[in-house]
């Protein structure tokens, strides 16, 4: 019986498979609210999409941390999160602002430049989202009459800060080469996070903050796949402990506490799925699931102007799926591979001797994305 860090496989794996998965299964979670038919379906104490969302999250921490700590340059490893995030997001808003609103704005019978030029057109939706935060969420109110979810071109958009923010405390905890000989720091992270998570939902203080409560939430999730790292080579990878794990995060849906207490199952359930599932092929050169995520909502919202939410919710995400993924592959053939060929065009040191079930970085390097 081996270690997580023996028995799995980060060049050959099914996470990309998975991610897929989870993409789409946003998809269908914001079907409902998107056109009108009911608030998005809910599994035990949180909607299908979060999630899927956390699942992003706890496969990301899991990976992302293990590149980090096999990387010896903080600027390198910075770098290559930045191509990976930044390039295909800066596209996505350009098109939402610069084509997909202007479209329904003129075929909605206005004329003009003002969808452009507008203090809420699309230049400015451009320029307040440049930096994953976003200030405008709406394009010269294009999303406001006949829109059951209106005043919102891309809600998915929410988590990209957030997973962004994991990703530099990452960097800061692999700094020093002392921390990398030490997993506790990433320990102590997740602990805290656990804690002020517990604070800040049952505890005395009074607080209604929407940043710090997702970050608190889906930081914790992250930190449940980093957590599984640390301990990777003294947990085994077995089926009965997935099963455990599944029948963990079940009990915790059903006490609602899932986001207190599920990252770390979530996460063991990810990891070993994606080492026992046959799908590595899914993914391994064009993975679209990144695409899918950016691009599903404002599809969605175009299609929903199109008049398609009338044929039923299924219906509706069925083809909000299929334009999402080839519109998605274009993404990743167009913007994201070539972005990807920069990622060693960063000052760089060399990198520590992998340890026993790791992969050098830049060979078969896996990319996350929430």
């Amino acid at each position: 019986m081996g270690s997580i860090s023996t028995s799995f496989n980060r060049r050959r794996n099914s996470l990309n498979f998975i991610r897929l998965v989870f993409a789409l299964a946003v998809i269908v979670s914001h079907t409902w609210p998107l056109t009108g038919a009911g608030p998005e379906p809910m599994l035990g104490d949180m909607t299908l999409g979060h999630w899927s969302v956390a699942g992003f999250f706890a496969i990301s921490g899991y990976l992302i941390t293990a590149s980090r700590m096999n990387d010896d340059s903080t600027l390198r490893y910075l770098w290559r999160r930045v191509l990976r995030i930044y390039p295909a997001y800066w596209v996505c808003i350009a098109l939402v602002g610069l084509v997909a609103a202007p479209a329904v704005w003129y075929l909605s019978g206005h004329g003009g430049l003002g969808v452009y030029t507008r203090t809420d057109g699309g230049l400015a939706y451009i320029v307040k989202n440049a930096t994953l935060f976003r200030g405008q969420a709406d394009v010269a109110g294009t999303t406001i009459d006949g829109f059951p979810h209106s005043g919102e071109w891309n809600g998915s958009l929410w988590s990209l800060p957030f997973e962004f923010a994991c990703y530099v405390i990452v960097a800061v905890l692999g700094v020093t080469a002392g921390l990398r000989k030490t997993k506790v720091p990433l320990c102590v992270t997740a602990v805290a996070l656990l804690i002020l998570n517990i604070i800040y939902q049952y505890g005395p203080l009074e607080m209604d903050s929407y940043y710090i409560s997702r970050f608190l939430t889906f930081g914790l999730f992250f930190f449940g796949g980093a957590v599984l790292w640390a301990l990777s080579d003294r947990l085994p990878l077995t089926w009965i402990l997935a099963a455990a794990s599944a029948v963990a995060m079940v009990v915790f849906a059903w006490l609602g506490v899932t986001e207190i207490l599920s990252a770390l199952p979530l996460a063991y359930v990810c990891i070993w799925l994606g080492e026992v599932l046959p799908l590595d092929s899914v993914g391994s050169v064009n993975d679209i699931s990144y695409g899918v995520y950016l691009y599903a909502f404002p599809i969605q919202q175009l299609l929903v102007f199109a008049g398609m939410r009338y044929g039923g919710p299924w219906f509706f995400a069925f083809i909000a799926a299929l334009s999402s993924v080839v519109v998605a592959y274009a993404s990743c053939k167009l913007i994201e591979q070539p972005a990807l060929r920069l990622k060693s065009w960063a000052p760089t040191r060399r990198p520590r001797n992998p340890q026993p079930g790791e992969t050098p970085v830049g060979a078969g390097e896996v990319f996350t994305r929430p």
